[in-house]
């Protein structure tokens, strides 16, 4: 997964690798320093990962050659690693070659958007914002299944919504 920056914070995966590094064009960097959630500070030696779900800060400085510190800094980073709900009530309905989908909308504070399965298949370019009327066209002659998940901000998606079947 990937660093996602939504509103006022960050958002990674549980997976996510961090690694921080500097540069100083006059003595260059002597070592860069972090401490997690008000631990004390230890040198940066190789990239880490943060253990578990919810809002951790990341706190950083780093020392020149010439033994002046930076101003410390921080970041705050929410990880993520619940999986959304599997979307519920998935309708369809059919005029001549288009289907139109709706489902109910997730609960969750931070569903991003829902992705659309057609016989396994994702047919959707961009994640889709809105649970009703979502239009697919389609051939005549044929049985389409059709599936939904929902997908958080950092890319985490549920298991695909019950199905639904379309004959044309």
């Amino acid at each position: 997964g990937s660093l996602k920056y939504y509103g006022e914070n960050y958002y990674a995966p549980l997976d996510f690798t961090y690694f921080l590094s500097a540069t100083d064009s006059y003595s260059g960097v002597e070592r860069i320093e972090y401490s997690i959630n008000g631990s004390p500070f230890v040198e940066f030696i190789e990239a880490f990962t943060l253990d578990s779900e919810g809002s951790h800060t990341i706190s950083y400085k780093a020392l020149d050659m010439a033994g002046n510190w930076e101003e410390e800094k921080s970041i705050i980073i929410i990880v993520d690693d619940a999986t959304p709900a599997t979307p519920t009530v998935l309708t369809g309905s059919q005029i001549n070659f288009q289907v139109s989908l709706s489902w109910n909308q997730n609960s969750e504070s931070d569903p991003l958007g829902y992705n659309v399965y057609r016989d396994g298949a994702k047919i959707n370019t961009k994640l889709i914002g809105s649970t009703k009327n979502y239009p697919d066209l389609i051939m005549s002659g044929k049985t389409y299944i059709y599936n939904v998940t929902a997908v958080d901000r950092v890319g985490n998606e549920s298991p695909f919504s019950d199905p639904i079947s379309i004959t044309t």
